[in-house]
């Protein structure tokens, strides 16, 4: 009698997934945040990947909540005081940001974590650049173009659905 109410349970279980939650399911929260200090761009890209997330949060049951900053040091004071803790992290950082700084000095300061993803966005392509970035941890570098809202949108579903698909 009791293996047949652990089957029981086993099956109602299975019938409350969705279909697409057999082939990629996530229970993962995600902080995506947004580092430029160009308002434009910076408010551009948050309502692109706000809108783009309500698709994956559909799709992958993924629970992402999205933060902009404009400075790099409001991005570190946040990153200190760990308010991106308890989930994977994907940072979209610009890499020529105010106050003589840049995404160089913020890789510096966060540490490196297999678990997140670290996306550095330049105007000016320059393989220098991009490798030292590399180096400090940065998952990816590409140009500030017309292409950059999509590539940002391709990326946070590539890292999301490579999560999903690990699960």
């Amino acid at each position: 009698m009791q293996k047949t109410t652990n089957m029981m349970k086993e099956v109602s279980h299975k019938e409350r997934r969705t279909f697409l939650d057999l082939f990629f399911p996530s229970t993962e929260k995600y902080s995506v945040v947004v580092v430029d200090d160009d308002e434009y761009f910076n408010k551009m890209m948050v309502e692109v990947l706000n809108d783009f997330s309500s698709n994956l949060k559909i799709l992958y049951d993924a629970k992402i909540k999205l933060y902009s900053f404009k400075t790099a040091e409001s991005f570190i004071q946040s990153f200190q005081n760990n308010q991106f803790r308890n989930t994977r992290a994907v940072y979209f950082i610009d890499y020529f940001l105010g106050n003589n700084k840049n995404a160089a000095d913020i890789l510096r300061k966060i540490e490196s974590d297999k678990r997140n993803r670290v996306v550095v966005i330049s105007e000016k392509k320059n393989y220098q650049t991009a490798q030292q970035t590399l180096e400090l941890g940065a998952t990816q570098f590409i140009r500030k173009d017309q292409f950059t809202n999509f590539m940002c949108t391709t990326l946070l579903e590539e890292f999301v659905r490579e999560d999903a698909s690990n699960y």
